[in-house]
């Protein structure tokens, strides 16, 4: 209740203010806009690996958000046609080689590897489709590593630099001349080197929280081709018997 009552008194002597306290506000949100970005500047040499490694993770975060879109892993007009095939009482090998060699996304090449095998022995058709669907995976997790190398790295450059500022303000400090403040200048040493801590942990945190989501998106994505594909090898080795049979 108390704490209720601080907050309306605070929001009333705001009200109270008028246009004064906002202009206020956005002067000061400006000045702290000002002061961050030199403080960025003053982080050093340090900063510059940390900047090159966050262009690194914005480039291939939305290279992978673009590439792993479900429409580029698993078009719906392949599973359309696998489930036709389905449903139909005659396979038709020969629709799904031609779509699956007309397309060109994970779906389609793992069909095609699949329609290869045909004729094959069940196990063998098997061992072709999830080889294929291996492939794939290896493919759209490649450039999701680099994500993970700078969830990883970034907050060791950023440690790394902080420990070199730290030492370089411990060091200045016995250079000082008698009647100098140590412990302002120690101070301002030592912010400054905390500056590449804070920078490193801004490039890892959303590089981690985008590769989780994008191992989710992988991972969700071939679990539903490999259930597709599991209802079709069934039908691909029946009617490779049948062939032989006949």
């Amino acid at each position: 209740m108390m704490i209720l009552n601080l907050m309306f008194s605070w929001l009333d002597a705001s009200a109270d203010l008028g246009p004064w306290a906002l202009a206020q506000s956005a002067q000061d949100a400006q000045q702290f806009g000002m002061d961050f970005f030199e403080l960025l500047r003053r982080g050093g040499v340090f900063m510059i690996p940390i900047g090159i490694m966050s262009l690194i993770v914005v480039t291939f975060l939305f290279e992978r958000w673009i590439g792993l879109r479900a429409s580029k892993l698993m078009p719906k007009r392949t599973v359309s046609l696998i489930r036709r095939v389905l449903k139909a009482p005659d396979f038709d090998k020969q629709e799904l080689q031609q779509a699956s060699a007309e397309g060109n996304s994970a779906l389609d090449r793992i069909l095609q590897a699949a329609t290869n095998a045909t004729g094959h022995s069940m196990g063998e058709l098997q061992t072709a489709v999830a080889e294929s669907i291996q492939r794939e995976v290896d493919r759209a997790y490649a450039n999701v590593r680099w994500l993970n190398l700078g969830a990883g790295i970034a907050p060791l450059l950023g440690l790394l630099g902080t420990v070199w500022g730290l030492i370089r303000a411990f060091h200045d400090t016995t250079k000082l001349v008698a009647g100098q403040n140590r412990a302002d200048f120690l101070a301002v040493g030592i912010y400054e080197a905390l500056v590449t801590t804070l920078a490193g942990l801004m490039v890892a945190i959303p590089a981690a929280v985008a590769s989780h989501y994008l191992e989710g998106r992988i991972s969700r994505i071939f679990r539903d081709i490999q259930e597709l594909m599991s209802k079709l090898i069934p039908r691909m080795s029946d009617e490779a018997s049948a062939r032989r049979a006949s």
